[in-house]
């Protein structure tokens, strides 16, 4: 539902600056070098999100936060 509610455009995918915000209406705030570090690891070349990639995305998120990583950059990175 969060995906769909952001892809406006009805593309299938998410831009960086839609997974922001569907990233920020599930409570994550994120600055732009995580953002960025998110998209070039889930996202294609030009930077598009799919559904599949955003829900691995999310649920990574979710995992590293959950077990109290705080080096979110680090981890994602490790990936």
């Amino acid at each position: 539902a969060v995906f769909r509610l952001y892809d406006r455009d009805g593309s299938g995918y998410l831009s960086a600056f839609e997974l922001r915000q569907a990233l920020n209406s599930a409570g994550y705030r994120l600055n732009n070098h995580i953002l960025n570090i998110l998209v070039h690891r889930y996202g294609t070349k030009e930077g598009l999100i799919h559904f599949d990639d955003f829900i691995m995305c999310a649920v990574r998120l979710k995992t590293m936060i959950g077990q109290g990583h705080y080096s979110l950059e680090d981890e994602l990175l490790l990936v």
